[in-house]
């Protein structure tokens, strides 16, 4: 049996500076030597340039993002704006049309809705009085008695109505 144990050592190596670890002390000894091994094989020999290469990465980096944030804030404003823009052809565009409906100038019209500036057209139209168009060769507004005249609910159409027919007053 004594020849298969030395073919094992051959095999194996033989023991030539092994050394069993018998005690806790020289086991810890051991472990914290192997420890230091793999910490000093694991940080590669140029870390610090890898180092100050990652702190220059991470300077790019943040400033990308503030170029980045000042891009957003750049195309938030246009879009803003852009909408600013649309509204107000929006708006024209409705005033215009209430203008046409009703016959009040647009210059005349308020609102920032179509509701609002419709609505708006339409009071505006309420309260103005309809004066008789008088064209260019002299037509007289119509004919009204000074009874008719006075029977006029509308204190401001009564007025009017007065005021064109002032040969009855």
């Amino acid at each position: 049996m004594g020849g298969k144990d030395e073919q094992h050592e051959a095999d194996v190596g033989g023991n030539e500076g092994f050394k069993a670890i018998t005690t806790q002390e020289e086991f810890d000894a051991a472990i914290k030597a192997r420890i230091e091994r793999a910490k000093k094989a694991a940080i590669p020999e140029d870390y610090e340039a890898l180092k100050a290469k990652a702190a220059k990465f991470d300077e790019i980096e943040s400033q990308n993002k503030s170029d980045l944030e000042k891009a957003t804030e750049r195309a938030e404003a246009a879009e803003k704006e852009l909408a600013g823009l649309r509204h107000s052809a929006d708006v024209a565009k409705w005033k215009a049309a209430a203008s046409a409906a009703t016959g009040v100038p647009v210059a005349a019209l308020r609102g920032d809705t179509e509701e609002e500036i419709t609505a708006h057209a339409e009071a505006i139209k309420a309260a103005i009085p309809i004066y008789p168009q008088v064209t260019e060769t002299g037509t007289n507004p119509p004919e009204m008695t000074k009874d008719q005249i006075l029977a006029i609910k509308n204190p401001r159409e009564r007025r009017a109505a007065m005021l064109a027919h002032l040969d009855l007053f």
